[in-house]
């Protein structure tokens, strides 16, 4: 597991794998989800508040049944890389 932050009363590892939107569509085209947070906030007042826990999505969570038989892959492409912009993402 790798450390990504220590204080003298907290540890946080991390083993999840990182994935580059370009991944991320992949995986979500072929119907998986993946997981999404935002990035560590270091400013926030507690430590325990560093960290956003992550959470599963889908490609319809992201564009709706309908829209997605109606555009090209290419435009669920971008949508989807404009969705997940400023979040962290992994498998």
């Amino acid at each position: 597991m790798n450390k990504v932050y220590e204080s003298a009363t907290m540890v946080v590892h991390d083993d999840r794998e990182s994935l580059t939107p370009e991944q991320a569509f992949d995986i979500l085209w072929d119907g998986k989800a993946v997981r999404i947070c935002y990035p560590p906030d270091f400013l926030a007042e507690s430590e325990y508040d560093i960290f956003d826990a992550d959470y599963p999505i889908f490609m319809t969570d992201i564009i709706s049944h309908d829209d997605l038989g109606n555009q090209s892959k290419e435009q669920s492409e971008k949508q989807v890389n404009d969705y997940l912009r400023g979040y962290e993402i992994y498998r």
